[in-house]
């Protein structure tokens, strides 16, 4: 579909709809024993929240880098102090400002860089406090660890969107020739609107 029309495309989806619609109505009203069976098959429920338990658990490593907690200081403050001094020595906000959009005001773009370039020595500033401390003493920051730390878990968040919905389906499998009835007229209206209202 590339090249084409938003309007284009929206009736080639109708079209389809309708065909599949079409399709649909007919098998029911034809075999429904049959369309029932591969309705089983195609509808199993596959719980996303067993699929990623493996995924929604805690990993612990503070031990790990408590043990070499020097060196992770030392190489948090370098990369601090390192970023400090190339933001201090080569930042040019006028060739920044020229490589921006050209549509961009400079007074704007300007106004973004200066802001960019406060927020990253900000962020500099306090990751090379973070690194002296965890250098020379560690305990400092639990208190800080502990409230950021906190484990949030994806699955129970989301536990109302895995529950099986298949209401539709017990009613189709109830009625399947009414079913098939209504999505064949279904099919039919769509044809009808796709017919009235031609393609750009």
């Amino acid at each position: 579909m590339i090249g084409l029309e938003p309007l284009e495309i929206a009736h080639r989806l109708l079209l389809a709809a309708a065909a599949v619609a079409a399709c649909a109505g007919l098998w029911l009203l034809a075999a429904p024993v049959s369309f029932l069976k591969v309705n089983a098959r195609l509808g199993r429920w596959y719980s996303t929240r067993r699929a990623l338990h493996p995924l929604d658990r805690p990993i612990a490593v503070e031990r790990r880098l408590y043990r070499h907690h020097r060196l992770l200081g030392a190489l948090l403050a370098a990369g601090s102090l390192y970023t400090t001094w190339r933001l201090a020595t080569a930042y040019d906000e006028a060739r920044l400002v020229a490589a921006l959009r050209p549509d961009l005001p400079a007074p704007l773009a300007g106004a973004l860089l200066t802001g960019w370039a406060v927020s990253l020595l900000l962020g500099n500033l306090a990751a090379l406090a973070a690194g002296i401390a965890v250098l020379v003493r560690p305990s400092a920051l639990k208190g800080l660890e502990a409230w950021a730390n906190r484990w949030i878990s994806t699955r129970r968040a989301l536990r109302f969107l895995d529950v099986p919905h298949d209401g539709p389906d017990r009613l189709v499998a109830r009625h399947p020739r009414l079913a098939g009835a209504l999505l064949l007229a279904a099919a039919l209206w769509l044809g009808a609107a796709a017919w009235l209202v031609p393609a750009p």
